[in-house]
């Protein structure tokens, strides 16, 4: 189970929203663009099983939606809604929700880098 996500209510609602969304012609055309087999791409959208994490990035990524609207329904639904600062507490959310469905490892604790000045 520690890959599964398991209650993600709705996530074949929104697979099939965001894949109608899409380029893609076919769901078995997306399957084969994540390299997933498109019978468990069809047991997502009808909620029969559930996708490990890894395949869920997969499809995300194609269909151009942030992970944990996919996966969760978290707002904002497109990557080009998200503000450019805050892509980092975005990525933080999501390993936050992650962890609490016993995915992954603890949230990371992002440091801003140290900005070094040179003497003129």
């Amino acid at each position: 189970m520690a890959d599964t996500l398991l209650g993600m209510g709705g996530f074949g609602k929104r697979l099939r929203e965001a894949y109608e969304g899409s380029g893609y012609k076919s769901m078995r055309e997306l399957s084969i663009a994540c390299d997933l087999s498109p019978g468990h791409v069809q047991q997502w959208v009808e909620e029969t099983s559930n996708p490990k994490l890894e395949n869920v990035a997969k499809v995300a990524a194609k269909l151009g939606v942030p992970l944990d609207w996919l996966a969760f329904g978290t707002p904002p639904k497109y990557r080009r809604d998200v503000q450019s600062g805050s892509l980092d507490e975005l990525a933080d959310a999501v390993a936050e929700r992650l962890h609490a469905h016993g995915v992954g490892g603890p949230p990371v604790t992002r440091t801003r880098p140290t900005q070094h000045r040179t003497k003129k």
